[in-house]
């Protein structure tokens, strides 16, 4: 039995409160329930209940319907869902969404893939069946944040790490096995983030990569990084009353719909932290947002936030590192560095609460070290296994690649279709999904010409090619084209034209925006655009408690139901002007909404527009400045810094000169060291006349540097191919191990610099030792050149150089470059690592190897 009777009381009774919320719906939705069985009504309300807002309006009761008919049917059909506790089955299989990705009709789809490959096994082999198919189907690509829906990815090939695991998570629940997707908000000791996959599977939780199959469960690239971790979160949505009766784990946080869960303890050493705030009376506190953040990408974000209860207390599970609080109430807030390692306990006392601060401080964090007793280690007949069905898995997915358009086959569809070039990166981009970019350019539009049709698909990103239908690119361009010579082409095209606004899936609303308004109110809007958001402001609600943040509501619902996230809103803004033919535009660098005015873009104000005022940074160190990565600079809005996004700002002569609106702002500069501290500096102060500041970029000694990081052992080959163990040749003196790519410029920059320092390199007291990948590397001038300046060079081979990526990750270095080196002492005790491109490394090796 899947629902108790007291837990279906508490969906009905939750379920009526949806219905109130939806009433424009309430008709379909209770239609639909006519037509189904009283299990699946059951289980349709449990979805309802649980929902964030957004998809109560975005998608369809028809839809919801086929998730519970293909989990009824997996529960009667695969054997060991009966084993499956009803909480697990509910949240893990039958729920429809993983993370925030668009919802679509594709389980069954997934089953048909992969049922046959998992008959007879038991459901340990399936799920590691299941992920070698994932691999077979997708592999790891960068892209931007809007999570592509798993059957995009099914078509494209690629995906982030948050695709790859929502569409594995998507493939495991397709037949019948739990799974939910994990992640770090952002890494301690290093400036990215990670998600993975959980699966519950013989009666407890286990964890795998993404499409990154290995022969048994519990391995991965990350375990290392992971045990590193200040937090790991899950989520499960679901009903705020209903919370208690199926979420076992430990809960951060959780508002009416969406529950992040606490996944540390799987990975690392933790200690609960209790943090108590008292009141200016010493009374206990209640509801400050306490904030739990690290340093990452040079700011303060935050990995969880806990509102205090009415003891005043909020409660978090974290790792053995260094975490900064910021809590937060009515604009006035305290900031606290602890580390956990030495914490387990903190008071804030209310009377020492701020409301903005004038202030230059240096601040030290450091991460929790990395215990690897959390890894489970592969046996040599294992690792054989899964290098042999990795590959495998890796030629199934390149053979489905090529059937896409490629360069090699384009050129013919090129000629035989008198396409002009300008089409060509078009499918290309487009993977699996080319015919509905085909379909689109060989449509007959009226008044729209194939000029017309190349600048709407050149307005998307590189994501939206996967995805896009050719309907929704006919009504995009139908409806913008009356108003392409209004404007000049660029601000035609990106802000009239574009269907793409933020992150948001894209959708069709234009026609229906035209028809919505009349013609006196649309006239308003053109003539006065600050109008529009008067009108979304007045007659849209927003409900955060009712919503996942990362959710948005397309414009028609949210014209329909008038209930809606502020980024909905804005979205919203954006689509009626570009629907009237007013070029507007959320601004990446604030998310301010703004619209074309007279040669440029006005902002569109909550609250009375302030007069910009001038800031020049001046660089003092002579430091090369990258936002994101050594700076940023955040304002104080409502007692929290939010970081602006400056990434496209560009210094000149050492300074950068900002226009900002009056107020508090934040500057901190990040220096990370290769043992994954940070050492910060941040700049407090207030700006509300003109001014210079100037700021500098800390350095670590050279101790700071140290990783001392211990690896497994690994296989080389010697000149003989005799089999040979790093452990036997890699001693207890200090030792210089580097990958060769010969021929490519990283390589020939390190062979060089050596030739240059050769006389300091070999008066060092240490081995160096040239890993290849096979004999032909020999013949490269330049490293033959290196050989005869170091005769003691030992040469040894490593084919296709297959350990250098799982080493690389191990020291927290690009896996993705050579030359790997590594700079060990006492036997295979990485001190130091570097890959890829760097300049001035040969002085920095000198350094080291005398320092330890």
């Amino acid at each position: 039995m899947l629902f108790s009777n007291e837990l279906k009381r508490i969906i009905d009774n939750d379920f009526q409160e949806v219905l109130e919320l939806v009433k424009y719906k309430e008709k379909e939705i209770l239609t639909g329930l006519d037509r189904c069985s009283e299990e699946e009504q059951d289980c349709i309300k449990f979805l309802y209940t649980c929902m964030p807002l957004s998809d109560i309006a975005n998608y369809s009761f028809d839809m919801y319907l086929k998730y519970v008919k293909h989990s009824l049917f997996l529960k009667e059909n695969i054997s060991w869902c009966e084993k499956i506790p009803a909480d697990i089955f509910l949240k893990y299989v039958m729920f429809y969404r993983v993370n925030n990705e668009n919802i679509e009709d594709c389980r069954t789809t997934f089953y048909n893939c992969i049922i046959d490959r998992i008959k007879n096994k038991s459901m340990t082999e399936s799920v590691t069946e299941v992920n070698y198919w994932c691999l077979e189907q997708a592999t790891y690509q960068t892209t931007d944040e809007r999570t592509a829906s798993p059957l995009t990815v099914l078509r494209s090939a690629y995906g982030r790490c948050g695709e790859e695991s929502t569409f594995t998570v998507t493939a495991l629940r397709s037949v019948g096995i739990p799974a939910r997707q994990v992640y770090v908000p952002r890494w301690s000791h290093c400036d990215d983030n990670h998600a993975w996959v959980e699966v519950w599977c013989d009666g407890k939780w286990n964890y795998l990569g993404a499409c990154e199959p290995e022969p048994v469960l519990n391995v991965g690239w990350f375990t290392a990084a992971a045990s590193r971790a200040m937090l790991i979160n899950g989520r499960v949505f679901t009903s705020f009353n209903n919370i208690d009766m199926i979420v076992t784990e430990e809960v951060i946080s959780k508002n009416d719909k969406a529950a992040l869960i606490n996944s540390l303890d799987t990975y690392a050493d933790t200690k609960k932290l209790q943090v108590k705030v008292i009141d200016f009376n010493h009374n206990p506190m209640e509801k400050v947002k306490v904030r739990f953040e690290v340093l990452n990408y040079a700011e303060f974000f935050p990995v969880a936030t806990v509102v205090t209860d009415k003891e005043g207390i909020a409660e978090i599970t974290l790792g053995l590192g260094d975490i900064y609080i910021h809590a937060v109430k009515d604009n006035r807030y305290i900031n606290r560095l602890l580390d956990i390692r030495k914490t387990t306990s903190i008071i804030l006392d209310w009377n020492e609460s701020i409301t903005d601060e004038v202030i230059t401080e240096d601040i030290d964090i450091y991460p929790p070290v990395d215990n690897m007793s959390y890894a489970v280690r592969l046996t040599e007949s294992q690792k054989e296994y899964g290098k042999k069905r990795f590959e495998q898995s890796n030629n199934v997915r390149k053979v489905k690649e090529s059937q896409y358009y490629n360069n090699d086959n384009i050129d013919e569809l090129l000629k035989d279709n008198n396409y002009t070039i300008e089409v060509k990166d078009f499918f290309v981009k487009s993977k699996g999904n080319y015919l509905e970019i085909k379909e689109f350019i060989d449509s007959d539009i009226d008044n729209c010409n194939t000029q017309d049709k190349i600048r709407l698909l050149s307005s998307l990103v590189d994501k939206d090619y996967t995805d896009i239908t050719c309907e929704k690119l006919k009504e995009h361009l139908i409806y913008s084209n009356v108003y392409k010579n209004n404007f000049q082409e660029d601000i035609f095209v990106d802000y009239i034209m574009s269907p793409r606004i933020h992150f948001e899936m894209i959708t069709n609303y234009r026609k229906f925006i035209l028809d919505y308004f009349d013609e006196k109110t649309k006239e308003e809007f053109i003539n006065h655009p600050i109008k529009i958001w008067d009108y979304i402001d007045t007659y849209i609600n927003e409900i955060g408690s009712m919503e996942y943040r990362p959710l948005i509501t397309n414009p028609v619902e949210l014209i329909r139901m008038k209930k809606g996230s502020n980024l909905s809103k804005k979205i919203l803004f954006v689509a009626i002007c570009r629907s009237l033919g007013i070029p507007a535009r959320i601004d990446k660098e604030n998310m301010e909404i703004q619209y074309y005015n007279d040669n440029e873009f006005v902002n569109v104000k909550y609250v009375i527009q302030k007069d910009l005022v001038k800031l020049t940074i001046n660089d003092e160190d002579n430091t090369n400045w990258i936002y994101w990565l050594n700076w940023t600079i955040g304002k104080l809005n409502n007692g929290v810094y939010e970081t602006l996004d400056f990434v496209d700002r560009k210094w000149v002569d050492n300074k950068l000169v900002l226009e900002l609106e009056p107020g508090n702002y934040r500057i901190i500069t990040s220096n990370r060291m290769p043992n994954g501290s940070v050492f910060t500096r941040e700049y407090c102060f207030v700006l509300f006349v003109e001014r210079e500041l100037g700021i500098s970029l800390r350095q670590g000694k050279l101790e700071d540097m140290f990783k001392n990081i211990e690896i497994n052992d690994f296989s080389l080959y010697d000149s003989d191919n005799n089999k040979v163990l790093a452990k036997d040749i890699i001693d207890d003196n200090k030792n210089i191990v580097i990958w060769i790519e010969e021929g490519k410029e990283p390589t020939e920059h390190v062979l060089n610099e050596m030739l240059e320092h050769q006389e300091a390199l070999s008066r060092l007291s240490c081995n160096i030792t040239f890993i290849l990948r096979d004999k032909q590397a020999l013949t490269n001038n330049t490293l033959n050149k290196t050989l005869e300046a170091f005769p003691d060079i030992k040469i040894y081979y490593d084919e296709g150089a297959s350990n250098a990526e799982p080493i690389s990750r191990r020291v927290y270095v690009d896996p993705d470059k050579l030359p790997l080196i590594l700079l060990t002492n006492n036997g295979l005790n990485v001190v130091y690592a570097f890959s890829g491109y760097n300049v001035g490394l040969s002085d920095l090796i000198i350094k080291i190897i005398e320092a330890i």
